[in-house]
């Protein structure tokens, strides 16, 4: 079932994505930018500075952009239930927004060639999100 799910995702993102996703601010493309540069202390620092700004003014697109984003590189670096509780974070943040870097990937935007890593990583964290409901599920996290 899970390659079901990856095929919604992928049938969404290609025709349904929402327009907000092509939006995003220079600073969150900033962030992504760094990440996409391979530099994952420069973009996290950027985008947890991001999330934690007293800014009301943030946009929840923004905010969503920044946690799917975060969520990852925590993929990439092998910690699957932060990445899923991150996914988790995005979609309650604006429950719309695709992860910005697998739309860029989608979309041939630039990404020194790790486009193709950030794009799998999101089926990655999505399926681990669904297989855990979002809290570390039938893994837990031992705590």
């Amino acid at each position: 079932m899970r390659g079901v799910s990856s095929l919604v995702f992928l049938l969404y993102a290609t025709f349904f994505h929402p327009p907000s996703t092509f939006g995003l601010s220079d600073p969150l493309d900033e962030h992504l930018d760094a990440l996409c540069l391979g530099n994952f202390e420069v973009g996290i620092t950027g985008l947890t500075s991001l999330l934690s700004s007293d800014d009301p003014g943030v946009p929840a697109v923004v905010s969503s952009g920044a946690w799917h984003s975060l969520g990852n590189v925590f993929a990439i670096q092998g910690d699957l239930l932060t990445a899923a509780e991150l996914h988790g974070k995005g979609k309650a943040a604006e429950g719309k927004t695709l992860p910005p870097l697998a739309v860029r990937y989608q979309k041939g935007e630039w990404c020194n060639e790790i486009g193709d890593i950030f794009w799998i990583s999101s089926f990655a964290k999505y399926n681990i999100f669904q297989l855990t409901g979002g809290d570390g599920g039938m893994w837990g996290r031992g705590e």
